[in-house]
């Protein structure tokens, strides 16, 4: 791309920027037709973002889960349906994260927290099972 296209091409972008903060309702009109009319588009970004940005993705997820009354209602619904059996006492004298041994069963065990929340996404059993491992003694989790 030329100089000169680059040039257009950020000065558009710029007066769209300046366009979407003096008209906020109108933008959110128009988002919201994209979305529904869209969505499988949508989906497919939201994916791609949350693979790129699993940390942020997690503490997005958790505000929500802490704002929203239905996030809420889900996240009880959750923890009650799985349960909350400690195996072992907790052996440390720092900040600690219960991690469940398996990911549809109650029992749990203690983990120091900057261990437990260094992994997340679909790799947090896996990481912690070989923390658990090492720390416990515990078998094939």
């Amino acid at each position: 791309m030329s100089r000169r296209n680059e040039e257009q091409l950020l000065r558009h972008r710029n007066q769209m920027r300046e366009w979407r903060k003096k008209t906020p309702e109108k933008n959110r009109a128009i988002q919201k037709k994209y979305r529904t009319t869209h969505p499988k588009i949508v989906a497919s970004m939201q994916k791609i973002w949350q693979d790129k940005n699993p940390h942020a993705h997690y503490l997005w997820n958790k505000k929500w889960r802490l704002t929203h009354p239905e996030g809420r209602a889900k996240q009880n619904a959750v923890h009650k349906q799985r349960g909350f059996v400690p195996v072992a006492p907790n052996i440390f004298n720092v900040p600690v994260d219960w991690h469940h041994i398996s990911p549809n069963q109650p029992h749990v065990v203690a983990l120091p927290r900057e261990i437990h929340r260094a992994v997340y996404g679909k790799h947090h059993y896996a990481y912690n099972a070989s923390v658990l491992r090492q720390l416990y003694g515990l078998g094939d989790l």
